[in-house]
């Protein structure tokens, strides 16, 4: 096999890999969810899954998220690889809470710290 094909292969296979990687992290992005998403949504989403948080600031609102998925209390049908997956999104959403930072400031300073309370 020619070494420049194999090459073309390696790459082609890592595009997709990368691809897929950036697929899935953005399917579950807690940057999407905290902007996109109306604030009882959020509020609903985290009770349920018996998060130990009681406000998320606006600002890195999505790390903050994850941070709340990540040390939720175990609730029955809770799929443990939803939660590892928010491990992984940390670094995806603190760089998109970057990219966002004018917008999740002005909504900090707007309409304040988002209060979850008690589930």
């Amino acid at each position: 096999m020619d070494f420049k094909i194999l090459i073309k292969r390696c790459v082609c296979f890592c595009k997709v890999g990368l691809a897929g990687m950036l697929a899935l992290s953005l399917s579950s992005c807690g940057t999407l969810t905290t902007i996109t998403n109306p604030d009882f949504v959020i509020k609903k989403d985290l009770q349920k899954k018996g998060t130990i948080c009681k406000r998320i600031p606006r600002i890195y609102s999505g790390v903050r998220y994850d941070y709340c998925v990540v040390m939720s209390n175990p609730v029955s049908g809770l799929d443990e690889s939803y939660t590892e997956d928010h491990i992984f999104d940390f670094i995806g959403s603190g760089m998109l809470d970057t990219l966002v930072l004018p917008y999740t400031i002005f909504l900090q300073l707007s309409k304040g710290s988002l209060e979850i309370g008690k589930p």
